[in-house]
């Protein structure tokens, strides 16, 4: 979020809600420096998780940086199978995206599992 020159890395709900409620100033700390996206993510995932596809989102956007999955891992303090199972979750079969997307099936690993018995079969191959 950009407020004037600077960019909220940390708070920006807490800063949308302040301004929400019609408050002129809010506490904040500046920092000359960026965040780290990792902490970001952590952060947000303690508040408020994020849902399986912005997760996989990020986990993508971080594999395209050049992190192993492993890193990935490490520093959100996840599983490695974890990772594995929301990068799958953009890579999804139509039946399985529509299920995730109306909330029908948000199961990461059961996407997952349904996605390679779906590749299995061969469903793409029926009409």
């Amino acid at each position: 979020m950009l407020v004037g020159h600077y960019r909220v890395h940390f708070g920006a709900i807490r800063l949308r809600a302040a301004k929400r409620a019609g408050l002129l100033r809010v506490p904040i700390a500046v920092r000359a420096v960026a965040a780290d996206p990792y902490a970001q993510v952590a952060a947000n995932q303690k508040r408020c998780p994020l849902s399986p596809l912005h997760l996989a989102r990020f986990i993508h956007r971080c594999v395209g940086d050049g992190d192993s999955n492993a890193t990935i891992a490490n520093r959100l303090g996840i599983d490695l199978t974890t990772i594995v199972y929301h990068l799958a979750l953009l890579d999804l079969p139509p039946e399985l995206d529509q299920a995730l997307k109306t909330g029908r099936c948000t199961s990461p690993r059961t996407l997952y599992e349904l996605s390679k018995l779906h590749d299995l079969l061969g469903c793409d191959d029926n009409p």
